[in-house]
C-alpha cells in the first residue's frame, strides 16, 4: 500500500554563532529576530576550541552562543535562512570592515527526531537540498538521550551541547503538543 502525503511537523530554527567580539553576536542576534521573530533560548557564551579552523579568518580566542527562535518554521525553510544568514555575516564585515566574518552564523534545526545544520559545502552524508545548500543530520534524539553520527562534530559530541539541545527539544515538543495540520 502506497504511503500517503501527511503534513510536515513545524521545526525548531536555532543558530550557532562564532564570534571574536560580542557586538558583532548581539547585532547578528538582532538581525535574525528581524526575521524569525524572538529568541526563546540563548545560552552563555561557549569557549569554542573544538577546532582552529576559523581563526585564521576571524582572530583567536572564538566563542560561541546557540540561539532558538519562538517561532516554528517549514524544515523546507532552511535554505532561504542559510543564505541569508550568509547575507547578514557579508553585511556585517562590510559594516565592521574586517577582513574576515566578524561572526559565523551556523543555522540548523531541531524536530522531535534530529538535529540538521545547513551547509555551503558538499560532503558524502550532506544531502542537496537547493540553491547551493545542503543539509546534514549532526545527531537523533534517541529515547536515552542523544546518538551521535560517524560525522558528528566534535563539539556537538559534548555533554555541554547535548544538555543545550536538550533543553531547546523540551521547549519544542511542548510547542508541538498541541499542533493542529493546516491549524
Amino acid at each position: 500500500m502506497m504511503g500517503g502525503i501527511r503534513p510536515v511537523t513545524p521545526v525548531k530554527l536555532f543558530c550557532g554563532i562564532l564570534f571574536l567580539e560580542q557586538d558583532a553576536c548581539e547585532e547578528a542576534i538582532s538581525l535574525m529576530e528581524l526575521g524569525y521573530g524572538p529568541a526563546d533560548v540563548r545560552t552563555e557564551s561557549l569557549p569554542f576550541t573544538a577546532t582552529n579552523y576559523y581563526s585564521e579568518e576571524m582572530g583567536h580566542p572564538l566563542f560561541r552562543v546557540f540561539v532558538s527562535f519562538e517561532t516554528l518554521i517549514q524544515p523546507g525553510l532552511l535554505p532561504d535562512i542559510k543564505l541569508e544568514t550568509n547575507r547578514i555575516e557579508k553585511t556585517l564585515r562590510e559594516k565592521t570592515g574586517a577582513a574576515g566574518r566578524p561572526v559565523n552564523l551556523d543555522p540548523g534545526y531541531l524536530s522531535a527526531y534530529q538535529i540538521v545544520l545547513a551547509s555551503t559545502k558538499n560532503y558524502a552524508h550532506r544531502i542537496f537540498l537547493r540553491d547551493g545548500i545542503y543539509g546534514e543530520i549532526e545527531f537523533f534524539f534517541k529515547r536515552e538521550g542523544i546518538r551521535c553520527l560517524e560525522w558528528t562534530y566534535p563539539d556537538y559530541r559534548s555533554e555541554k551541547y547535548h544538555r543545550i539541545f536538550l533543553r531547546i527539544r523540551s521547549i519544542y515538543l511542548k510547542q508541538i503538543k498541541n499542533w493542529v495540520p493546516g491549524a
